[in-house]
């Protein structure tokens, strides 16, 4: 599935790097690009209709689940 979508793609590869930079801080870079690119790509494809409900809500709970990691890695 995330192959077909570029945002929940990207939103998962930022999820994944804040988990790992709560043991190394230098994936907290690779995150927060993953991240831009996911809420660009989500934005992108929201304007377009792009996307089903159901994909958006995806990404959106991926993104929402990172940032309750990232909090743990912000000081």
């Amino acid at each position: 599935m995330a192959f077909e979508c570029p945002a929940l793609m990207y939103a998962v590869s930022a999820w994944a790097s804040s988990h790992l930079a709560l043991r190394d801080e230098k994936f907290r870079a690779d995150s927060l690009r993953h991240r831009g690119h996911a809420l660009a790509q989500l934005q992108k494809s929201m304007k377009q209709s792009e996307l089903s409900t159901e994909m958006c809500l995806a990404v959106t709970m991926v993104l929402c689940s990172m940032e309750s990691i990232s909090e743990a890695t912000d000081a």
